[in-house]
């Protein structure tokens, strides 16, 4: 409506001072369309973070982005239902190529689950929707500019058999070793390239067993680097970024 002949039209998270001649009755006027405050989600106050923006995505592997909710003055909420958008760009062949989901955390935290499926340049938009469905408004940095590279091919590295015993040990050869632990019974061997970890005999040389492959989720590898263990003979694995798995 218009104040002293002058119509007013704001867009969403835009914020006004002004100071009205009649305050009593654009006040009375105000009550009629409720309590206003700046609690709810605005998405130029919010913010994402994570993997996907962050450097380059690999084909076919799973990466992710967490976007923080935040009130007017920048606060994150504590609630969720708000509705996520998420807009992947076309490339120069065609649409663009990912897989994704959105998951509400219900804490004012949404995890987007993305997962490439073509080399190439993207850009990404991030919104929330308004709630009247006006269309959204992009949050802080929106929109990002993602690129996707080739997987690496580990096998190239080495084959996948489970290893031999090879011929006896010489105490001054590389690739031997000279008086190990003689109260061992077993040998831990970390498989960088084949995602695993290998057991064998002390006192056979041969294969016991191996266990782990390549992937996400429990009992998988990523490229393990080396096995450490501790006087309660917990062992644990860690790869050469220093991520660990007990």
């Amino acid at each position: 409506d218009a104040v002293d002949g002058v119509l007013m039209r704001l867009r969403t998270d835009e914020v006004v001072d002004f100071k009205p001649k009649k305050m009593k009755e654009l006040q009375e006027l105000m009550l009629g369309f409720g309590i206003v405050d700046g609690t709810s989600t605005y998405a130029s106050q919010s913010y994402a973070v994570g993997p996907l923006i962050e450097g380059p995505a690999k084909v076919g592997v799973s990466t992710w982005l967490l976007v923080k909710a935040c009130d007017l003055h920048g606060k994150q909420r504590k609630e969720g239902g708000d509705k996520l958008t998420v807009t992947f760009s076309d490339d120069e062949v065609g649409p663009s190529h990912f897989t994704w989901d959105v998951k509400d955390l219900d804490n004012g935290t949404y995890r987007v689950n993305v997962v490439p499926e073509a080399v190439g340049l993207y850009t990404l938009r991030v919104g929330f929707e308004n709630p009247d469905g006006s269309g959204d408004e992009q949050i802080q940095g929106s929109p990002f500019k993602i690129g996707t590279v080739p997987p690496f091919d580990y096998t190239i590295l080495g084959d996948d058999t489970l290893g031999q015993a090879g011929k006896s040990w010489t105490p001054d050869e590389e690739g031997f070793l000279k008086h190990p632990n003689p109260r061992c019974d077993f040998i831990f061997v970390a498989d960088q390239s084949n995602h695993r970890v290998q057991v064998f005999s002390y006192n056979t040389r041969e294969v016991v067993c191996s266990f782990g492959k390549r992937g996400c989720g429990a009992s998988h590898f990523e490229s393990p680097g080396y096995i450490a263990v501790d006087r309660e003979r917990e062992r644990d694995l860690e790869r050469p970024s220093g991520q660990k798995l007990k």
